[in-house]
C-alpha cells in the first residue's frame, strides 16, 4: 500500500490549475404527503430527468411500516410528483424503499422486510417506464436462491446497465449471517441470479452487504463496515472481479491505522479520475470509502477514503477529513459522485448555529486521484435545516442534480415524517460548451409505431422548442410542439394513425441546437 497521505480540506483552491466556480440553486419540488415516522429521503436516486423518493418506514392503511416510493420527473423547471408505486403484496414492517436504484428507464426498489419467503426474509422490485402507458411499471420480484428468515435480501442496491446488485448483511456466507450480496443479469427472459458472492474469510455479523456498489461490468465493491481490518470491527470493503462470467474475490481494502468501530465501507461511491494511464484491465476511476466513525485530531469526525487500482493493485491514495467537521459529525455517512468528478458528503449530525444534529453536505469541486489534489468544500445545508433533521443522512447525484434527504425532519407537526431537498448544479449546465451535454432528443418508442408513439426531448437550460416531422422528401408532415419551455423533461405523444407506412424524420430545434431521428410508421 502507498502512504497515507491526509488531506484536509482550505479555503483555497489547490486543483493544479483547474478550477470552475460552483453554484446550485435549490429547486422547486412537490411535496410528498407526511406520515408520521415515514422518514421520507431514507433513501433517493436520480438519472437525468427522473428521480425517486422512498419513505420506508410509512404507514399505510393503517399497517404498518408498509413503505412507499414516490416517482418525480423535472418538467418546467420543478420536481413535479409524477407517480407513487407501492406493490400490492408487499405486508406490515416491509419497508418497500429501503433502498433505491435508477438508471433510464429502469428503477430498482428494495423491500428488505418482505415476508414472502420468511419474516424479513428481503426482495427487490424492478420497474420500467411505458411511454406508451406514461407509467412506471413492476416488470419483476427478484429474490435470493437461498432466501430465508432475517435475511434482509435488498438492505442495499445498485443497477448499472444489465445488472442489478444486492446486498443481504444477514445472509450465510462464510459463516453464519456473515452477509451476501447477489448478481442479477438481464436476458431475454427477464432478470436471471447469475452468482452469490461471499466474503471468503467472513465472519458473522461482519454486515458484509450492508453497502454496495458496481463500478463497471467488470468490478464490484462491497462493504462490510463491522469487518476486522488492522482493528476488530474496523470494517472493510471487498473488492470482487469478473472474469469468464465468474466473480471472484480481488482484494480486501481496510485502513490500516484503522480502530474499532470506524464504521469503514459504511458508505461507497466512485468516480473518474484525471490521470488512468498504465490500467490495462483494472478500474480506471477512484472508488470513495465513507466511514463516519473514524477519530481524527482527538475529534471522532469521520472521513472518507480514496483508492485506485493501477498495476500493483489496489492503493489508498488520500483521506479527506473536513476541517469544519466536530465530534460525532458522522461525516462520510452518505457519498456520492458524478462523472464530472464532483464528490458531495453527508455529516448527517452536524449542528449548525444552535440547532443540534441539524446536518450538512459538502461537495468538493474535483479530485483527480493524485494523492493531493482537492478543492475548497462548499457546503449546501440551508436555513430551512432544523435541530435534529439530519441533512444528509442520503445523498444521491447525477451530473446534474443533487438529492438530499433529511429523514428524520418534522413535517406538519409530524414526528420523523423526514424530507428532501433538490440542488441543480447551474454552474456545470452554464460551463459546457456542447451543446449535445444540455439538449437531448431520443428516439422514439415504440419503433415501428402502429398508431401512437412517444417521443421525449430534455432541456437543461430553457429556450424555445420546436419538433417538426418530414417526410424523406423534406416536406413538412406537421409540428408538434412550437413553444417556450423550462429545463425538464418532457413526452410529445404523437397519433400515427393517419400516416402512410414509411419512414419519416422528426426534428427539434432549441436555443443554438438542433437534431432529428428517424421513424418507422406501420410494418
Amino acid at each position: 500500500m502507498k502512504a497515507l497521505q491526509k488531506i484536509i480540506t482550505v479555503l483555497f483552491c489547490i486543483t493544479l490549475g483547474v478550477h470552475t466556480v460552483f453554484s446550485q440553486d435549490l429547486i422547486t419540488h412537490e411535496s410528498i404527503s407526511p406520515s408520521a415516522n415515514g422518514l421520507t429521503g431514507f433513501s433517493s436516486a436520480v438519472s437525468g430527468g427522473w428521480a425517486i423518493v422512498a419513505s420506508p418506514q410509512k404507514d399505510v392503511s393503517g399497517k404498518k411500516s408498509l413503505g412507499g416510493v414516490t416517482f418525480f420527473q423535472l418538467t418546467d423547471g420543478q420536481w413535479k410528483i409524477f407517480q407513487e408505486v407501492l406493490p400490492s403484496d408487499i405486508s406490515e414492517l416491509g419497508s418497500f424503499g429501503s433502498s433505491l436504484a435508477i438508471e433510464g428507464n429502469t428503477a430498482v426498489i428494495s423491500a428488505a422486510g418482505d415476508h414472502q419467503s420468511g419474516l424479513f426474509s428481503g426482495a427487490v422490485y424492478v420497474y420500467k417506464y411505458d411511454y406508451l402507458q406514461a407509467s412506471w411499471i413492476q416488470t419483476a420480484k427478484l429474490k435470493a436462491s437461498d432466501a430465508g428468515i432475517g435475511k434482509r435480501f435488498g438492505h442495499a442496491v445498485d443497477l448499472y446497465n444489465d445488472m442489478i446488485l444486492v446486498g443481504s448483511y444477514n445472509a450465510d456466507g462464510n459463516e453464519a449471517k456473515s452477509g451476501a450480496a447477489y448478481v442479477f443479469q438481464r436476458t431475454d427472459s427477464g432478470w436471471q441470479e447469475q452468482q452469490k458472492i461471499v466474503a471468503t474469510q467472513g465472519k458473522t455479523n461482519d454486515y458484509f452487504g450492508h453497502q454496495v456498489h458496481i463500478l463497471d461490468e467488470s468490478h464490484v465493491a462491497i462493504g462490510a463496515y463491522n469487518a476486522d481490518g488492522t482493528a476488530e470491527r474496523s470494517g472493510a470493503v471487498y473488492i470482487f472481479q469478473k472474469s469468464n462470467n465468474t466473480w471472484s474475490e480481488n482484494v480486501k481494502l481496510y485502513d490500516e491505522q484503522g480502530a474499532s468501530s470506524d464504521l469503514f465501507g459504511f458508505s461507497l461511491t466512485s468516480g473518474p479520475r484525471l490521470n488512468n494511464s498504465g490500467i490495462a484491465s483494472g478500474f480506471p476511476g477512484i472508488l470513495f470509502i465513507g466511514a463516519p466513525g473514524t477519530n481524527r485530531n482527538n475529534k471522532q469526525t469521520g472521513s472518507v477514503y480514496f483508492y485506485t487500482e493501477d498495476s500493483s493493485g489496489w492503493n489508498k491514495s488520500m483521506e479527506l477529513i473536513e476541517e469544519k467537521s466536530n465530534h460525532n459529525d458522522h461525516f462520510g455517512v452518505s457519498i456520492s459522485c458524478n462523472s464530472s468528478g464532483n464528490l458531495f458528503v453527508g455529516s448527517s449530525r452536524a449542528n449548525t448555529d444552535s440547532n443540534l444534529n441539524a446536518g450538512q453536505v459538502f461537495m468538493y469541486e474535483t479530485f483527480f486521484g493524485q494523492g493531493n489534489s482537492s478543492s475548497q468544500s462548499f457546503e449546501l445545508s440551508a436555513n430551512f435545516v432544523n435541530a435534529y433533521d439530519q441533512f444528509g443522512t442520503h445523498v444521491t447525484t447525477d451530473d446534474e442534480n443533487i438529492i438530499i434527504g433529511s429523514p428524520y425532519a418534522d413535517t406538519n407537526g409530524l414526528s420523523n415524517s423526514g424530507d428532501v431537498s433538490f440542488f441543480r448544479m447551474t454552474s456545470l449546465i452554464g460551463a459546457s460548451s456542447n451543446t449535445e451535454d444540455v439538449y437531448s432528443l431520443e428516439q422514439n418508442s415504440p419503433n415501428p409505431s402502429l398508431g401512437t408513439t412517444v417521443i421525449q426531448y430534455g432541456l437543461k437550460k430553457a429556450g424555445k422548442v420546436k419538433i417538426s416531422v418530414y417526410n424523406l422528401l423534406g416536406q413538412l408532415v406537421t409540428v408538434l410542439v412550437d413553444e417556450q419551455k423550462d429545463f425538464g423533461i418532457y413526452t410529445v405523444n404523437f397519433d400515427t394513425s393517419k400516416l402512410e407506412s414509411g419512414v419519416y424524420v422528426y426534428k427539434i430545434e432549441v436555443n443554438d441546437f438542433s437534431a432529428d431521428k428517424k421513424m418507422v410508421i406501420g410494418n
